[in-house]
């Protein structure tokens, strides 16, 4: 796939991390830290997408990408809300952790009318419900991660990960079973996908961590289950964390998920390695 990509007209020149302008990191990171992206497609759809680019990389060295695909309440046409609608994905690009773990985030941003897979979220199973192909959005996504490595020699090609929280987590879970060979892990949080797909994850031994919690109104509890139970009845040992009803987290597990402060080392390993 080779498609257009083009970016706000402030940064339309950059294309490697020797050009790039880093943020200056304060106490916290935000939105605005990012740089403004838009990847278009060849039948004219334009993905709107933040890259965070980290403060310091040495020549020479690669260093890994995070996708991050965000919930229905991110969709929208500004390039702002897939990084604003909910602070805890921000985890990764904050300066204690970019300190010990330096990382490229891209966010890209599904429109209002889209969803990262066509499944319904709110269903009971997912059963034999996954779509043959991608939405428009999640097929753009993959692309916007071919060109960043293309444009960017610094990021590791062998240590892109994805990750993605309700809609984003079913997104993420379309986005390891069509393409296992793409990522390095995956960690999912309250999504929901389709049991019978994960053949793919079990032959490429895809390291994968999923949250859910057992009082989730939106996502049932279940397609996590489901999901989990269908890797490892097939030898796969996918890490699983459920936060029991009693802690009431309902629908806003990726707040604990993404605080755990295991983590990032499960991702990325030691610090500084």
């Amino acid at each position: 796939m080779n498609l257009p990509f083009t970016v706000c007209v402030i940064v339309l020149t950059l294309t490697n991390t020797s050009a790039v302008s880093p943020p200056a990191l304060g106490g916290g990171v935000s939105v605005d830290d990012f740089v403004a992206l838009s990847y278009r497609d060849d039948h004219g759809h334009a993905l709107p997408a933040r890259l965070f680019v980290p403060r310091a990389t040495e020549p020479g060295q690669k260093y890994p990408l995070v996708l991050f695909l965000h919930g229905a309440g991110g969709r929208g046409t500004d390039n702002r809300a897939q990084l604003t609608d909910q602070a805890a994905p921000l985890v990764f690009v904050q300066p204690g952790n970019q300190r010990k773990w330096p990382v490229f985030m891209a966010a890209p941003q599904c429109p209002p009318d889209q969803q990262w897979v066509d499944m319904p979220w709110g269903a009971a199973t997912g059963k034999g419900k996954r779509p043959a192909k991608p939405t428009w959005p999640l097929a753009a996504a993959m692309g916007l991660v071919e060109q960043l490595l293309r444009d960017y020699p610094a990021i590791d090609p062998h240590r892109v990960f994805v990750t993605g929280m309700s809609m984003g987590g079913a997104g993420t879970w379309d986005a390891v079973v069509r393409h296992p060979g793409q990522w390095k892990a995956a960690v999912i949080v309250c999504g929901g996908y389709d049991e019978l797909t994960v053949e793919p994850l079990v032959s490429r031994h895809l390291p994968i961590w999923a949250f859910h919690a057992a009082d989730d109104p939106t996502v049932p509890v279940q397609r996590s289950r489901e999901m989990i139970a269908a890797l490892r009845a097939r030898g796969a040992t996918p890490r699983y964390t459920e936060y029991p009803a009693s802690e009431h987290h309902g629908h806003a597990s990726w707040k604990p998920a993404y605080s755990d402060p295991q983590l990032l080392p499960w991702m990325f390993g030691p610090p500084g390695r």
